[in-house]
């Protein structure tokens, strides 16, 4: 996982793929309104996503073998949930056609903050939009970048 923030996002441009088309798409798009749905690019697609986040006990961790998932908080508060998948237990097995892998356990808690981004992995589960109690909005770009 790595964790970033967004003026840095061009760091990792020639080392993650479809990255620069994806970040290009999201600044192309920002003033969209209303903020929902879904942008294509080249190498992926962006969903753009706003709502209100729930308790980091609540769900399963959720993981993704087809893209890398890069999580763009813009507005709001959200907490992250993660752990390795070689530390949960899974609970729906890897479904293809959703690209997710359903697990549960015990998991970080990692405090995400307007104009930061993070990038999830294959081995990375997460549960993400979560809070430690209080709840509050969000709106953020969930990025799914093709693993050539």
């Amino acid at each position: 996982m790595i964790i970033d923030s967004i003026r840095n996002a061009g760091n990792y441009f020639d080392t993650i793929p479809h990255m620069k088309e994806a970040f290009e798409c999201l600044e192309k798009n920002a003033g969209t309104d209303p903020w929902s749905g879904r942008l294509e690019f080249d190498g992926g697609y962006i969903l753009l996503q706003s709502g209100e986040t729930k308790s980091c006990d609540e769900g399963l961790f959720e993981a993704h073998r087809k893209y890398l998932d890069v999580q763009v908080l813009l507005d709001g508060a959200e907490m992250l949930v993660y752990n390795d998948i070689a530390y949960l237990e899974v609970k729906e097995a890897y479904d293809a056609e959703r690209d997710r892998e359903m697990s549960a356990g015990e998991g970080a808690l990692i405090e995400m903050r307007p104009g930061f981004f993070c990038v999830l992995y294959p081995t990375d589960g997460h549960k993400a939009c979560r809070d430690n109690g209080t709840h509050t909005s969000y709106r953020k770009a969930v990025i799914k970048l093709l693993i050539d």
